[in-house]
């Protein structure tokens, strides 16, 4: 299905202030969310995205509260092997989502 781009970025800035913002949406950063939408049944609507921005909030590692101050941003977060490690909790230490 058609990816919602702006409305997926529009959703990352509203969750997730405290990460870095997009500035540009580059045809690398489209074709990961697109991806990611496309990924599976659950994955492809918008109220999925935002209970998915909300669990990386719940994150401390991945909003900064590391060694290094180091923050997940979009391209990060939607890169295939990170966003399964993120939906399994590998980043949390609650349940996976």
């Amino acid at each position: 299905s058609s990816c919602p781009y702006e409305e997926i970025v529009s959703l990352y800035h509203e969750c997730l202030p405290e990460l870095p913002q997009i500035v540009k949406l580059t045809d690398t950063r489209k074709k990961q969310v697109q991806a990611r939408w496309n990924e599976s049944e659950k994955t492809c609507h918008l109220e999925w995205w935002e209970g998915f921005f909300k669990y990386i909030k719940k994150s401390p590692f991945l909003k900064g509260e590391n060694n290094r101050g180091w923050k997940a941003d979009l391209e990060w977060i939607t890169k295939a092997s990170n966003f399964v490690k993120i939906v399994e909790g590998q980043y949390h230490a609650l349940r996976p989502m």
